[in-house]
């Protein structure tokens, strides 16, 4: 081994086993991407260190298996579709009710739900509605038993639960059921806990989580702020504020870690240092002070690593000894794997690794091609490195790059470390806390600031998902890169290369070609309704865009339209139609006026005189979109195809859903109808018209309801086909069993997105045989959309 190169004995093993859970646990497009670690490793590696990162492979391969089989296994009760059972069930708090945002609350349970005595319990996340209050919620703390009546669900992957299950900004890894309660009043506690440190530190929490209301109120941006960077508690962040903090790279603001940890450490070793009771003793009360922090603020991915990794080093400061920060890194990866191996989808643990990994080894390569004073040059390099080495991920993840994050940070860092410090003081020191909070909430308040200037600056951008091949050798560049003074790679423009792969990464991939056909596509999201469709001309138009009525809940038209959009490389919509103003089809259109370019917003009568379509349509103003005024009788052709709206007249009255933009799409030869939340009085004033109706596709109206697509208006439609766009485990019983019925009788093919994913439908193809106009079939969601 050269002069000065570190010994990492651990590293290669690492991350062969790692790379071995990953493949062990999925086998799809993931996959293919998990072995680039031990690649990028092997080629520093002698033949003794390939052998024992094979080894580490086949043991984590093992391992992966294992955990998604004991997974499968510990919600075998439950239906394999997805479909929702009602059952009572009792089971014991992992941690107390958490208050949301949209005013439920959440709580982790652990509940055996097999037959069997022995059976192993199953992690169920349920979702208390209306719950966020309620005094019967208020006094139940970890190891409590309970019982519930709830409706319960296979997350859509096992061990991994849905992203609309959990309060933005959260994720869902080593979830086995997802679950739903009606009432606080449907939850009895059965028996209190036994007094232990996880309790206790949930006391703790809970008791700060007090404090921060009383010091800074019980709602509002620094409340939720402090909540989630001192405590861990982030259902209170609203979607803007979320979307403030991930278009100016500084969403990792929030997640607690390294940082949080070495504040700790700071306000105990001081102390006890001076005390002089010795380093031995000195190392166990800050472990053990740690340990109680990692229990307080809850145990993710980034507090986990980082909190090891304080331990690791209080051990080697109290025996004299210094590790390296990568081989203590890969150790660290290991354990936590060991003990849960689905924590590997958790994308904290993929965040943090990646970034402590390039500050260890990335950063020092980067700092000397950085010209200023060391400091200057030394935080770029910082913020450079942990941006490259995340980057791929959150394209992966999120559809977005943030490079102008890298400046951000300068500010934002500084800031939160003010925050945090001050943050602590106002909830724990005696005599302090006005001033205290005052610093806190002025840091906070120029944390989202600077937050809202980058992101108006729209340097941030949307991305489709990177092939697995860029994700890769963006990998194996970078860790080229950072090895590259202790393994020297010769002839090759190691530097250039990794820059090269970034700019594709943020490119994205090329716009689609224009194919001559007309394909559909209902997308999977949720409760709501959204259809995108690419006609002929390769032009795009998108009707309805999903969406939820509370505040701070799941945005499925920024996590699942404006990402299946950018997937695909369409960056413009020649339009964007909402039917009518319900939250489930127009509120993701927000996300997409802002996220891509939008030519024309075409809305129905009286749209003027509802409050969300005003404030779309003032946000399309400012973003320079054309907002088109449409009525029964009006046609237009837009992406090569032809747009019939047959109703509301512009003097229909009646309910939002009878008055929805009813909107028959063709091209001459086949056609798809769409008529939004359409109820029966809006079907008869649709019949009575006398209007073309004949379609090959219908897009049922209100997901199914059990009012809707009467006899008579099947019959008039006659379609081959019939969507339905719902929920899965839904509250309303969408679809109805009547109208499944109806619809299986008039001779259509029934498909549903809760279901079956996303639904595809192409017409007009040139490779079609005689009288064959159309096809059809189901486009499932990929696992990184749905999780």
């Amino acid at each position: 081994m050269p002069h000065g190169v570190p010994r990492r004995p651990a590293l290669v093993p690492a991350l062969g086993f790692c790379s071995g859970v990953v493949l062990g646990s999925v086998g799809e497009t993931l996959a293919a991407v998990a072995p680039i670690g031990l690649l990028a490793a092997t080629v520093f590696s002698n033949r003794w260190r390939a052998a024992f990162a094979v080894s580490a492979l086949s043991l984590g391969i093992a391992v992966g298996v294992a955990e998604r089989m004991e997974s499968v296994e510990r919600t075998r009760s439950l239906p394999r579709d997805g479909s929702p059972v009602e059952r009572t069930i009792e089971g014991r708090l992992l941690g107390s009710p958490e208050a949301r945002l949209d005013g439920d609350a959440s709580v982790l349970v652990s509940v055996a739900l097999g037959n069997s005595p022995d059976s192993a319990p199953a992690r169920v996340l349920l979702r208390i509605r209306g719950g966020a209050h309620a005094e019967s919620l208020g006094g139940l703390h970890h190891g409590d038993r309970i019982h519930v009546f709830a409706k319960l669900r296979r997350p859509a992957t096992p061990g991994m639960g849905r992203l609309e299950d959990a309060p933005p900004g959260t994720g869902l890894a080593g979830i086995d059921v997802v679950g739903s309660v009606k009432s606080p009043r449907l939850v009895r506690l059965v028996q209190e806990g036994p007094f232990d440190i996880p309790r206790l530190a949930d006391r703790i929490r809970v008791h700060a989580l007090h404090r921060l209301d009383l010091r800074y109120g019980s709602g509002g941006p620094i409340r939720a702020l402090a909540g989630a960077m001192l405590v861990g508690d982030r259902g209170s962040l609203d979607e803007s504020e979320w979307r403030a903090l991930r278009a100016s790279g500084l969403v990792h603001l929030v997640s607690i870690s390294g940082f949080h940890v070495m504040l700790v450490l700071a306000f105990t070793l001081v102390p006890l240092d001076r005390i002089g009771i010795g380093p031995w003793s000195t190392a166990l009360l800050a472990i053990c002070l740690i340990g109680l922090f990692a229990l307080v603020v809850g145990p993710q991915a980034s507090v986990l690593r980082a909190t090891f990794g304080g331990m690791l080093w209080l051990f080697g400061r109290a025996i004299g000894r210094d590790g390296d920060p990568l081989n203590s890194l890969a150790v660290l990866a290991v354990a936590l794997l060991l003990v849960d191996p689905s924590i590997w989808a958790d994308i904290g643990f993929q965040l943090s690794f990646l970034a402590t990994a390039a500050l260890c080894t990335l950063s020092r390569q980067v700092r000397p091609s950085i010209p200023g004073p060391v400091w200057l040059s030394g935080a770029l390099a910082a913020s450079l490195s942990a941006y490259a080495a995340t980057a791929p991920v959150i394209a992966l993840q999120f559809r977005q790059v943030t490079p102008l994050g890298i400046l951000a940070n300068l500010v934002g860092i500084p800031l939160s470390a003010v925050f945090l410090a001050s943050g602590y003081v106002s909830i724990g020191v005696p005599g302090l806390e006005r001033i205290a909070a005052w610093i806190c909430a002025t840091s906070g308040t120029l944390i989202f600031d600077t937050a809202r200037q980058f992101e108006s600056l729209e340097l941030h951008s949307r991305v489709g998902r990177p092939a697995p091949w860029l994700v890769a050798a963006s990998f194996l560049a970078l860790s080229l890169l950072a090895f590259r003074s202790e393994r020297p790679v010769r002839g090759l423009p190691v530097s250039a290369i990794a820059f090269a792969l970034l700019v594709l990464l943020h490119v994205g991939p090329r716009p689609p070609a224009v194919s001559g056909t007309t394909e559909l596509r209902l997308l999977d999201v949720g409760q709501g309704q959204a259809l995108w469709i690419r006609g002929p001309d390769g032009g795009s138009i998108v009707v309805d865009a999903g969406g939820s009525s509370r505040p701070g809940g799941f945005d499925p038209g920024d996590r699942r339209v404006v990402p299946a959009l950018v997937d695909a490389g369409i960056t413009r919509l020649d339009a964007l139609v909402i039917s009518h103003d319900d939250a489930d089809h127009a509120a993701g259109a927000f996300a997409i006026v802002r996220s891509v370019e939008v030519a024309e917003l075409w809305l129905g009568p009286g749209s003027g005189r509802s409050a969300r379509l005003s404030a779309l349509a003032a946000l399309a103003r400012r973003r320079s979109v054309a907002i088109v005024g449409v009525a029964a009788g009006i046609a237009r052709t837009r992406a090569g195809l032809k747009f019939q709206v047959l109703a509301p007249r512009r003097n229909a009255r009646g309910t939002d859903n009878d008055r929805s933009l009813v909107i028959r799409i063709g091209d001459g030869r086949s056609w798809a109808l769409v008529p939004g939340d359409l109820g029966p009085v809006g079907e008869r004033r649709l019949l009575d018209q006398l209007a073309e109706l004949r379609a090959d596709l219908l897009v049922v109206s209100h997901h199914g309801s059990r009012t809707g697509s009467c006899r008579a208006l099947l019959r008039a439609v006659n379609p081959r086909l019939a969507w339905i766009s719902a929920g899965r485990g839904n509250p309303f019983g969408h679809p109805h069993s009547e109208t499944l019925s109806r619809l299986r009788a008039s001779g259509a093919r029934v498909q549903r997105t809760d279901r079956e994913g996303d639904l595809e439908f192409v017409f007009g193809r040139s490779d079609a045989e005689p009288g064959e106009l159309f096809s059809f079939g189901s486009a499932k969601l990929d696992r990184a959309q749905h999780h």
